[in-house]
C-alpha cells in the first residue's frame, strides 16, 4: 500500500498577497505534484490553524496571479520535507471517531417587530438600491447599522434554536486531527491544543460542511 501524506496549510482560498484573488483549485496542483513526485497519496487540509496565502512560500518574487504556480510550489516544499519525516513503526494504533456536536444558534435580535423592520429595509433595497436615501432613512429609523445588518436579522430569524454538527476525529499514534464543519475561533483551537491527550493535534475547519462561525463565549 502507498504511504499517505496529510498536509495542513494555514490558508483560505486566497492565493495572492492582497487576498483579493481567490481559487479553490491550488490544492489540486499541490496534490498532483506530491503524488507524482513522491509516490504517496496526498490529502490536503485548507484553513487549518491560521490564515496565510500560498504566496507566503515564494520569497523575493513578484506575486503571480497563477494559482497553479502556488500549488506546485507548496507541493515542492512538501516533497522536500518528506525525507525529514519519520516513518510510522509497525503496529502503530490508528483511531477514528465520529461524534455529533449540538450547538445553540445565534437568534439574538430577531423578535417579530425587528424582523418586520428588516424586511421593510430589504424591500427598500430591492426598490431603490442599498445606497438610496430612502434605504438610508429606514436604516436610521430602525437602528440597523447597515443593509447587511438587516439581512442577517432576517437570516437569523429562520434558524432553529439548535443545530447538530458532525465532527470527525482521527488519530495515528501520538498525532491527532479534528475535522470541524464550521470556522473555529482561535481561543477554542488553543484550548483544544492545550488540553489534548495527544502530542500534537491539528484542527481543520470548514470540513465536511459549513455551519458558519463557532465563536467564543465572549465574542458571542
Amino acid at each position: 500500500k502507498k504511504d499517505i501524506l496529510m498536509a495542513s496549510f494555514p490558508a483560505h482560498a486566497t492565493f495572492t498577497e492582497g487576498g483579493t484573488d481567490m481559487s479553490a483549485d491550488f490544492p489540486g496542483p499541490f496534490r498532483d505534484y506530491v503524488e507524482q513526485n513522491a509516490g504517496v497519496l496526498c490529502a490536503y487540509f485548507i484553513g487549518s490553524a491560521g490564515d496565510q496565502v500560498p504566496s507566503s512560500r515564494i520569497q523575493g518574487e513578484a506575486f503571480s496571479k497563477n494559482y497553479r504556480e502556488y500549488g506546485q510550489e507548496l507541493g515542492r516544499y512538501a516533497v522536500e520535507t518528506l525525507p525529514k519525516m519519520s516513518k510510522l513503526e509497525g503496529g502503530t494504533e490508528i483511531k477514528a471517531v465520529t461524534g455529533t456536536y449540538t450547538g445553540a444558534t445565534h437568534k439574538v435580535g430577531t423578535d417579530p417587530q425587528r424582523v418586520a423592520n428588516a424586511n421593510e429595509v430589504k424591500s427598500a433595497v430591492s426598490a431603490y438600491g442599498a445606497k438610496a436615501s430612502e434605504t438610508k432613512l429606514l436604516l436610521e429609523k430602525y437602528g440597523f447599522s447597515s443593509t447587511i445588518d438587516a439581512s442577517w436579522t432576517i437570516k437569523r430569524s429562520s434558524l432553529p434554536e439548535q443545530r447538530d454538527m458532525e465532527m470527525k476525529l482521527f488519530a495515528i499514534g501520538d498525532l491527532s486531527f479534528i475535522f470541524a464543519p464550521y470556522e473555529m475561533f482561535s481561543e477554542s483551537g488553543s484550548y483544544i491544543r492545550e488540553n489534548t491527550p495527544y502530542g500534537m493535534t491539528f484542527l481543520s475547519s470548514c470540513s465536511n460542511g459549513g455551519n458558519g462561525y463557532l465563536p467564543s463565549i465572549a465574542a458571542y
